[in-house]
């Protein structure tokens, strides 16, 4: 009997209120909106409306299909367990209770249904839950933990300068007399399988490595496995060095980097860990915008025990180019004499960089030189292999290898392994390219961290409630046993909040609108969308080939571009506005004044549009609209007229003060630059404490911005100083020295 090939059950959703019109999904019919409509938001919806709002209105509306082996169900599952597990008295938190709670989960959870009348399915979703519950013990001792609330309910409260939120804290602990928040997050890393990873002995793969068997770290020296990961499937790059060397991980992979900038002041670097997914998107940021170098530090020469072999045999062997490839894990002795034996009998010149050329030599005296430090690029001539490298007796030459690309791949099956190596670091790839296992991770905030954006978001709402900062704020990766502490800084927290602020206004707006825009991303191949989104599409998007998600098919409108619209003739009807790609154009009058253009594209907060136009959720867009907003408002507080001419004058007014203040305290006029926030702030002050002339004359005016000025700039000295030089002694004392001193120092 023929064997017919059933197609994978991808569900499919049809027939739903979406439209997709010039370029942007529309919703068509007010009950969906009503569904996409929220009364608050919360962090999850913040992150996916400022990924893209298209998708979040698409999942809103997407018929719920339960899978009992998705990740978010797994996480459910474990998440049940542990908030039960840690309603129990302290004493009776153990093992074998949360084993108990996860059997009665099991029977209690209907969508498991179909999973319990199969053994070994129910067997396997046991395992897959247990994993993400046990880990617990490796991060903490249960039984030693005061708890203050479990599964805490964040509901009617305002944060972000009157944003409704409302969120779920999976726990709350008492610290001491101050309360801390940590939160159970599943997480993890990987490379594929398939990655050479070299070993002190020779080479293995990721997929054959096993735990107690050594690889080699950063420092050269071997390091042991202490525990391996579960294969997965998630969406995958291929990240390529500038020695030409490449290797694929997938999108939660740790890399420890250095980002080179080059400032005014001089070239500077910063250190950062970061994901593979983060490090896509700043490497197409830098690419894009002019920014900074991104480049992965190179390993130290190796550091090995001596292999069973004379100094004659390997000096032999290298005249005789052998091939032994246990040769190149010997000590750095013998691998220093294989070299130089290898560069005589090849006649190579003691130059800054040497070449060699052969099917056979080439790959074996690549990897000899990357072991002893060298600078080391392989290539392909007319069919003959021809390695590069620099002198290998110089451990300082090429100290780094920059990253020239970081491109989305088909997805392929990956895993990751923990190394007991001091900086958490192991070698991967033929290029010995240093990677990171998993753990404590480093998320620099302008890059994006959505798991500690949740943390601090949290962090918000509870101070609201309590009246006091919680002391930390924690995640657990419970599958893993790992954990990490979320930065709480008011830099961090200001960063959080102006993003979670700038998603509120996002999805209002979209929805009074009924148009949700889109966004493209690495991460389109997931979406629901990507099968019928124009701009996914046009950007050759497909579905990656491991989603599961729901494909919503959404019809599509064809407008008829048309040359511009003649003005209206007089007793008829203006139009209110034309929709030109991105831009909106409004005419004012019947003389088609254009009196405002907004690009509709919104960028992430610390991102520029290339074109110059204006980003609406741009640090640069909260200056402007903010001091726009402060001009109105001065000019209505002092009965003054307000029109376009004196709105215009006074916001470039008071920006100017601003910029001029920062320039003398940071050197610098970017409405970008933290110095900025801070100094408008400093500004609001000014104006409560300095009255504006409104009424007198231009000098006056002149005067007045000197005199903002430099009480914007003591402001911030003084602010400054706080931090740097401390409080003092009872501060206080110089409460009561003569008003008159208050006057000389607002105006210096």
């Amino acid at each position: 009997m023929e064997k017919t090939e059933r197609p994978p059950k991808v569900p499919i959703a049809t027939n739903l209120p979406l439209l997709w019109k010039n370029g942007s999904l529309s919703v068509t019919t007010d009950d969906a909106v009503a569904i996409i409509r929220r009364p608050y938001l919360s962090p999850s919806s913040a992150s996916t409306i400022s990924s893209c709002p298209a998708r979040y209105a698409a999942e809103k509306l997407m018929p719920r299909i339960d899978d009992p082996f998705s990740v978010s169900e797994l996480g459910t599952s474990a998440h049940a367990v542990l908030e039960e597990l840690y309603g129990l008295p302290a004493l009776q938190r153990t093992k074998r209770a949360a084993r108990d709670i996860l059997n009665e989960v099991a029977l209690r959870t209907d969508h498991i249904a179909p999973t319990r009348d199969v053994p070994c399915r129910r067997l396997f979703w046991y395992a897959k839950v247990w994993r993400r519950v046990i880990g617990i013990w490796d991060i903490e001792d249960p039984t030693k933990v005061l708890v203050r609330q479990r599964e805490w309910q964040l509901d009617g409260i305002e944060i972000a300068n009157g944003v409704p939120f409302k969120g779920f804290i999976d726990r709350a602990d008492i610290a001491g007399d101050e309360r801390s928040v940590g939160v159970s997050i599943i997480d993890y890393k990987g490379l594929a399988v398939d990655t050479p990873i070299p070993t002190p002995t020779g080479w293995s793969t990721m997929g054959e490595i096993a735990v107690g068997e050594q690889v080699l770290c950063t420092a050269g020296t071997p390091t042991t496995v202490t525990a391996k990961s579960e294969v997965h499937d998630r969406p995958c790059y291929r990240i390529t060095l500038s020695d030409e060397t490449s290797v694929v991980c997938d999108n939660e992979h740790l890399w420890n980097i250095v980002e080179f900038t080059y400032p005014d002041d001089g070239p500077d670097m910063e250190s950062l860990t970061v994901d593979t997914e983060s490090l896509f998107t700043r490497h197409f940021v830098n690419s894009t915008n002019g920014g900074g170098l991104l480049a992965i530090l190179n390993p130290q020469p190796l550091l090995l025990a001596p292999v069973d072999a004379t100094i004659e045999e390997i000096h032999t062997a290298g005249h005789r180019c052998d091939t032994d490839l246990k040769l190149l894990r010997g000590s750095a002795e013998q691998r220093r004499v294989l070299f130089n034996a290898w560069a005589d009998n090849a006649s190579l010149e003691v130059d800054e960089t040497w070449s060699i050329s052969g099917a056979a030599e080439a790959p074996y005296m690549a990897e000899l030189a990357r072991s002893m430090g060298a600078h080391v690029t392989l290539e392909v001539v007319e069919g003959e292999a021809r390695c590069y490298f620099s002198r290998p007796t110089d451990p300082h030459h090429g100290p780094c290898r920059f990253i020239v690309s970081v491109v989305l791949v088909d997805t392929v099956p990956t895993q990751c392994i923990v190394v007991d190596s001091e900086d958490e670091t192991f070698l991967c790839g033929e290029g010995m390219i240093p990677t990171h296992n998993s753990g404590k991770v480093k998320f620099p905030a302008r890059w994006g961290d959505s798991h500690g954006d949740q943390i601090r978001l949290y962090t918000a709402a509870v101070e609201v409630l309590d009246g006091r900062k919680p002391l930390n704020g924690r995640i657990y990766y419970t599958a893993h046993g790992k954990d990490r502490f979320i930065k709480l800084g008011q830099d961090e927290m200001d960063d959080t909040l102006t993003r979670f602020s700038a998603a509120w206004d996002t999805l209002r707006r979209t929805v009074a609108s009924g148009k949700f825009p889109t966004k493209v991303s690495a991460l389109c191949g997931w979406c629901p969308l990507v099968t019928t989104c124009p701009a996914a599409l046009a950007a050759g998007k497909t579905r990656a080939p491991s989603a599961t998600a729901t494909i919503v098919e959404v019809p599509t409108t064809v407008l008829i571009t048309q040359s511009p619209a003649p003005l209206p003739s007089a007793g008829s009807t203006p139009h209110a506005g034309l929709l030109l790609g991105n831009t909106l154009t409004v005419d004012a009058s019947a003389a088609g004044e254009k009196v405002g253009v907004m690009d509709l594209v919104e960028l992430k907060p610390w991102e520029t549009p290339s074109d110059g136009s204006l980003s609406a959720t741009s640090y640069a867009a909260q200056a402007v609209f903010g001091m726009t907003g402060l001009a109105v408002k001065l000019l209505a507080g002092a009965d003054e007229p307000i029109n376009k001419k004196t709105v215009t004058a006074l916001a470039r007014t008071l920006i100017t003060v601003v910029t001029d203040a920062q320039e003398q305290v940071a050197g610098s006029q970017n409405l970008m630059d933290g110095a900025n926030t801070r100094l408008r702030g400093a500004l609001h002050t000014t104006v409560e404490t300095l009255p504006l002339p409104f009424g007198d004359t231009t000098e006056a005016w002149g005067n007045w911005v000197t005199a903002a000025t430099k009480r914007c700039v003591a402001i911030a000295n003084v602010a400054t100083s706080l931090y740097l030089d401390g409080y003092g002694d009872k501060p206080w004392s110089d409460l009561g020295v003569d008003p008159e001193e208050e006057d000389g120092f607002l105006a210096e």
